[in-house]
């Protein structure tokens, strides 16, 4: 409580040492400027710490604090605040009277919202709050016209509002490790950049491309692209894989078992008459020639083989075929059958681990079945003269695209 006796005082030093909190009595400072506190055992501010009308300089870092009173807005001389590895959940609206901030560096506490009064300090220069749990970079970034730093990354923002490009004197931008899967084209108005850090976020080449000439673009270790896979086909059927991603520029090789296949250079990979030796896991790389900082992977197709299960094939009666139009087919298909005489015909769709996907009976042929609801893959068509017992029926491998 003495420290409040000391009302001329102008620079305090308390880094390093081992105090939870300051006393109240800290308010009555009225002409410290400077306030250093960091790499300590702090856990708490008093609300008095508004009183202390001309502070210039807090800066507490690296302690446990778990508040950021709503005094600290009667902080009016206050330039720069430095309260990164903390523990503190929310910023107060009050902030927003610190008209004087050039920096605010609130990274690595557990902040899950920005009060829009943050964005009335149009003076601030270096804006940093990483490594929190935010969600969203609020468009009123664009207010902070005088912004030369502005870092953001470990969060969870999955995009970077447009506004940023009136920040016309941003040169150092850190936005590694969020979730970010689009960028504005306005990070072309930015001329005076020399760092756009976006590495670790899922980036693909689309959005990469319009802004590789970008001093400083770093944008290595997007994340994987499409979904993992885990499946099973029937042998000597045929299986479609594909990687949708965007890019004018892309190279596409495929893998099996970390293997090149050689000549596989498409968005695609289709095998056919599949055997046991096409088991395994398939991706594809993707590198581009205009974007040569990165190369996409797309995720893990799990490819297992075995014999049909739905089906007995020693039991197929050989002396009616199928004829399917289109093949592959997006949505419906014409179905068609030769066979001498009059029949009553049952058709089914089976995937590819033998289960019936869909019926229909009383077909008469040619026939349209639409398959406009079921997801890209491989799918048997198989037909049966119910009126014969079931014993004559044939089957046919269709693609869906």
């Amino acid at each position: 409580p003495e420290i409040g006796g000391l009302s001329d005082l102008k620079y305090l030093n308390l880094e390093y040492c081992q105090i939870s909190s300051f006393p109240d009595e800290i308010g009555n400072l009225a002409k410290l400027r400077y306030l250093y506190g960091a790499n300590g055992m702090l856990q708490s501010l008093p609300e008095t710490i508004g009183n202390m009308s001309s502070v210039e300089v807090i800066r507490l870092e690296l302690n446990d604090i778990s508040n950021l009173p709503a005094g600290i807005g009667n902080c009016t001389a206050l330039k720069h605040l430095q309260l990164n590895a903390n523990e503190i959940p929310a910023v107060p609206s009050e902030i927003g009277n610190l008209l004087n901030m050039e920096t605010l560096i609130l990274g690595g506490n557990n902040i899950s919202e920005l009060p829009d009064e943050m964005f009335d300090l149009t003076n601030l220069k270096v804006l940093n709050f990483a490594a929190n749990d935010l969600d969203t970079i609020p468009a009123l970034i664009g207010q902070l016209t005088n912004l030369e730093n502005f870092q953001f990354f470990g969060n969870n923002f999955t995009y970077i509002p447009s506004e940023i490009g009136n920040c016309i004197y941003l040169n150092y931008i850190n936005g590694y490790d969020n979730k970010i899967d689009s960028l504005p084209l306005s990070l072309l108005d930015l001329p005076m950049v020399e760092t756009l850090f976006l590495a670790y976020n899922s980036l693909t080449f689309d959005d990469i491309e319009p802004l590789v000439s970008i001093w400083g673009f770093e944008y290595w270790l997007q994340d994987s692209i499409g979904q993992e896979t885990d499946t099973t086909v029937m042998l000597d059927s045929a299986f479609y894989m594909e990687v949708q991603t965007g890019g004018e520029f892309n190279k596409y090789q495929w893998k099996k078992d970390g293997e090149v296949l050689e000549g596989e250079d498409n968005h695609y990979l289709n095998l056919i008459d599949i055997t046991y030796a096409d088991s395994g896991s398939y991706n594809c790389e993707i590198t581009n020639t205009l974007a040569t900082g990165l190369t996409l992977q797309s995720r893990q197709v799990k490819l297992h083989v075995k014999k049909y299960t739905a089906v007995d094939e020693s039991k197929i009666n050989k002396l009616f075929t199928v004829s399917v139009s289109p093949n592959p087919v997006r949505n419906s298909f014409m179905v068609d059958l030769s066979k001498p005489g009059a029949g009553e015909y049952e058709i089914s769709i089976i995937n590819s681990s033998g289960m019936v996907l869909k019926s229909y009976s009383g077909i008469n042929f040619p026939a349209k079945i639409d398959i406009s609801d079921l997801s890209s893959g491989i799918y048997l068509i198989q037909i049966k003269d119910v009126g014969n017992g079931g014993g004559d029926r044939c089957m046919e491998k269709i693609v869906k695209w």
